[in-house]
């Protein structure tokens, strides 16, 4: 089986940036900071098959000129052409309105 996990951009809604002391706010990341460990988590459980993970972060944090993330998934989809996508998020980054 063909499995393609991506880690997407961060978000610019920052739950922990927004709520966060004004004093405290020196003090939180809004750059890549380490690698999406529960991705890999599941790609060393599933060693068995043809896995591909992208850090999605890491493109738009460290490379500015990066296409626009449909356009960048798309070509990870067809050059992978897998049979499964996981995604991962960062719950301070999902920004939820009731």
């Amino acid at each position: 089986m063909k499995i393609l996990l991506i880690n997407p951009p961060r978000s610019p809604e920052n739950n922990i940036l927004k709520f966060a002391p004004e004093n405290a706010r020196r003090f939180i990341h809004r750059k890549l900071i380490g690698p999406p460990l529960g991705l890999l988590t599941i790609a060393a459980s599933v060693a068995d098959h043809d896995v591909a993970l992208f850090d999605t972060k890491g493109e738009y944090d460290l490379e500015p000129d990066t296409p626009e993330l449909t356009l960048l998934v798309r070509n990870l989809l067809k050059k992978h052409n897998p049979d499964v996508v996981g995604v991962t998020t960062i719950t301070s980054e999902f920004d939820y309105y009731i």
